[in-house]
């Protein structure tokens, strides 16, 4: 209550929180003294627990004396009070992630993409809490604080907050977090000489195989023959283009400004090459484009696809 801590804060503290047990959370001390009196179990007690050196000793020697005399059952009471404070919680959690999940563009293990307009219509409260379920799933709850709020929370269209490892950058309707620890910074130059084969990029590994599914669609499956091999794979270069069904060759680059990725994150955009030194297409997690050249028919006899893990 001091520091002006939210819901989340002053919750009660759970009986299990993952593998930390607290078997005496719900007894007060006079029951846990009466009990050791009871059974002649001898205590020892921290002596620096009387003097009045720490903010808790202070609370503890001083306001609960108080609150004793005005309510003789006060433990009890705060105990529901705060057992309501995690009921909210939960349920603010909960409503909060229904509709994280709503506006969400894009995610993987290190990047989370949000339509901005969407979230700016939330309440304040809730899109404090969206902020908190993204960073922590970014692993990055400690960068929270107060400016990165008010960032979020304004009316700005446009903005960049780069610290340590992490990137926050607001392109119109889209907001983008970045865990920049996991993501590419350096170019990368590989050969995929037989399949099924892999190769490492980064902290990822590449595989490529031959595939029998029909559904290719929602993944980079390409029509392949051995004429191609070895395949590079390398790092975007600014002149790289792609055919598309409109038999237009279009720059790679320009394609991922129209998906709204961030240029700092142009790094992990994958190229697939053939021996020919023509683009077979390009992967940037789960998203991907093929050249129209290398689509999958009805006649085509030798499909791969490329996953990365």
């Amino acid at each position: 209550m001091f520091r002006a801590s939210g819901i989340n804060t002053l919750k009660s503290i759970q009986l299990k929180n993952k593998k930390i047990i607290r078997p005496l959370i719900n007894f007060t001390r006079c029951e846990i003294d009466e009990y050791l009196k009871k059974n002649n179990i001898i205590h020892y007690e921290d002596y620096t627990n009387r003097e009045n050196i720490y903010k808790r000793n202070i609370i503890r020697n001083k306001l609960v004396p108080v609150f004793r005399e005005l309510h003789n059952n006060y433990q009890k009471s705060f105990a529901h009070v705060f057992n309501f404070f995690e009921e909210e919680n939960k349920f603010l959690n909960k409503l909060s992630l229904l509709k994280l999940n709503k506006i969400l563009f894009y995610k993987t293990d290190n990047i989370y993409c949000i339509k901005y307009n969407e979230y700016k219509k939330t309440n304040i409260l809730i899109q404090k809490i969206i902020l908190k379920i993204i960073l922590s799933q970014l692993k990055l709850l400690h960068i929270l604080n107060q400016k990165l709020i008010y960032n979020l929370t304004g009316n700005r269209n446009r903005y960049l907050y780069n610290k340590k490892n992490f990137i926050c950058i607001g392109r119109k309707n889209y907001i983008w977090f970045i865990n920049k620890s996991f993501i590419l910074l350096y170019k990368f130059n590989n050969f995929i000489k037989k399949i099924p084969d892999k190769i490492k990029i980064n902290n990822n590994i590449l595989k490529i195989k031959y595939s029998l599914s029909s559904n290719y669609k929602n993944f980079f499956t390409f029509n392949f023959n051995k004429e191609l091999l070895p395949l590079k794979v390398r790092s975007l270069k600014q002149e790289d283009s792609i055919y598309l069904n409109n038999d237009k060759n279009k720059l790679i680059i320009k394609i991922l400004k129209e998906l709204k990725i961030p240029e700092v994150l142009y790094n992990s955009v994958i190229i697939i090459e053939s021996k020919q030194n023509k683009i077979i297409g390009f992967i940037f997690y789960n998203i991907f484009r093929i050249s129209k050249e290398f689509f999958i028919d009805k006649n085509s006899k030798n499909k791969v696809i490329i996953t990365i893990e």
